[in-house]
């Protein structure tokens, strides 16, 4: 049980480590609301929710400094070590194949709720993550396409694999190639304002090989995402 003011809720993932506001643009919010496989009664309520194209949807306002939460950007939390066996996160070993494992907590958390615990993100809890700055380790145009291979393979797996009917995976697959097309056109277009388009098509390359990771054996013998869900 944790306490979280007056009010008591019973979680089994209780998290804890300080986040900066990043309230959503109201446009944000609208391209956003038909993108969500995950539509909850009380969604208000949640810290994040997972979209599905696999960005993090943040609140326009915090009503509390304790909230749940679907997914979180965040290397601090306190877990029980039955929750964590529970989940096999070892599983994902593979995003150590990319280098630049972009997306790795987003997949941690949501693996933890998605398997049926609830995360809770704490706003004062006085921790400071100190960036250890592993993102300037290997090269910039190497960086940009190994994370937006891993974040591709990170969508497939917990979002894309495991939607049921074919119109669901459908709409998914929809919803994250329209994604795509929007950000490379969007990069590009910068890159031709500041004389330097190639980098459009280094996040297109990336993608691409997230595709052709998805298609290896190594990839598709791995567990099932919710295969040890009771």
């Amino acid at each position: 049980m944790v306490s979280v003011g007056i009010k008591t809720v019973n979680v089994s993932v209780p998290m804890s480590f300080r986040i900066p506001k990043h309230p959503c643009q109201l446009k944000s919010r609208i391209a956003y609301w038909g993108q969500s496989l995950i539509i909850k009664k009380n969604g208000h309520l949640l810290y994040v929710r997972v979209a599905i194209i696999h960005t993090i949807i943040y609140l326009i306002k915090k009503r509390s400094d304790v909230l749940r939460t679907q997914a979180a950007a965040g290397a601090c939390c306190l877990i029980s070590k039955k929750a964590y066996l529970s989940i096999h996160f070892e599983d994902e070993r593979f995003l150590d194949d990319f280098k630049y494992a972009l997306g790795d907590d987003l997949l941690f958390y949501y693996k933890l709720y998605r398997m049926g615990f609830q995360p809770l993100v704490h706003y004062k809890s006085g921790i400071v993550h100190l960036d250890g700055g592993t993102s300037h380790i290997i090269n910039k145009k190497e960086r940009i396409k190994m994370s937006n291979a891993a974040l591709y393979t990170v969508w497939h797996r917990s979002l894309y694999s495991v939607s049921s009917g074919l119109l669901r995976k459908l709409w998914c697959g929809f919803c994250y190639w329209n994604m795509v097309i929007i950000t490379f056109l969007l990069i590009l277009g910068k890159g031709i304002i500041k004389l330097n388009p190639l980098t459009s098509f280094v996040y297109l390359s990336g993608v691409l090989y997230g595709v052709k990771y998805t298609c290896k054996e190594k990839y598709k013998n791995l567990p099932g995402f919710m295969s040890y869900k009771n």
